[in-house]
């Protein structure tokens, strides 16, 4: 039954990923730890996502803008660093809340209040937002956002908005699979749970790329803009819930 369910939500969160181009963790996950130990279900999740990436990067490759993807790997390394040492010295909790507080915000003004079509906004942004994206993923595990909102600002095509998330992942994925095997954290019962369910999540991310290509590129912005919300109310109600611990 936990491996029907964990193969089961992979296949949607899959779909999901695909059609908005990330968001595979947010929907499988609060699903899955409700079947399996976090010891378990994070390392064989880390390598469901690390394959969706690849899919989804193939599939827009020639979207892919490399020029700014080597600036988020250039930021992305400083961020790394960053996060290393510096992570000690910040309030954790309230640092999160912040996060969460500006997604919101600029979520809900791109969606509601936003006048014009975003501008296309120069390369040498992509450093800071690699800063940011592994920085935050070296400390909470929380990458996605930083990449997610330089790629809502920067008025691309929904191929390459996609085509360069699912990069940057890639990137952030392998450095993040190096760690756990290091740690000890990869085992044969999460690969064996991994072998199981990626099969369903590359069908389901198939499913959502046929599906994305229904949508006009405002639509597929929108949906990205929506899940960028959904991450920071989830990420202020989970520091909250902490915080009242």
């Amino acid at each position: 039954m936990t491996l029907i369910v964990f193969t089961l939500s992979w296949c949607i969160a899959g779909f999901v990923n695909h059609v908005v181009g990330l968001g595979a963790a947010m929907v499988a996950m609060p699903i899955v730890v409700h079947f399996l130990p976090l010891e378990l279900a994070v390392p064989s999740s880390t390598l469901i996502v690390l394959v969706l990436n690849l899919q989804l990067a193939w599939n827009h490759r020639r979207s892919i803008r490399w020029q700014h993807l080597a600036y988020v790997f250039i930021g992305g390394v400083l961020g790394v660093v960053g996060g290393i040492f510096l992570i000690r010295m910040l309030n954790n909790d309230w640092l999160k809340a912040l996060m969460g507080a500006f997604l919101i915000a600029y979520a809900l003004y791109a969606l509601f209040f936003e006048k014009r079509e975003p501008r296309h906004i120069h390369p040498l942004w992509a450093i800071p937002t690699g800063i940011c994206s592994t920085f935050f993923g070296t400390a909470f595990g929380f990458n996605g956002p930083p990449l997610a909102v330089f790629s809502a600002m920067s008025g691309w095509s929904a191929d390459e908005a996609k085509g360069f998330l699912g990069a940057s992942f890639i990137l952030s994925g392998i450095a993040i699979v190096c760690g756990q095997f290091l740690a000890g954290l990869q085992t044969t019962q999460t690969l064996s749970y991994f072998l199981a369910a990626c099969p369903a999540s590359l069908l389901g991310g198939l499913f959502g790329i046929k599906f994305s290509r229904r949508f006009a590129a405002k639509s597929n912005r929108r949906l990205l803009l929506c899940v960028l919300l959904f991450a920071g109310i989830s990420q202020i109600m989970g520091t909250f819930q902490e915080l009242i611990k």
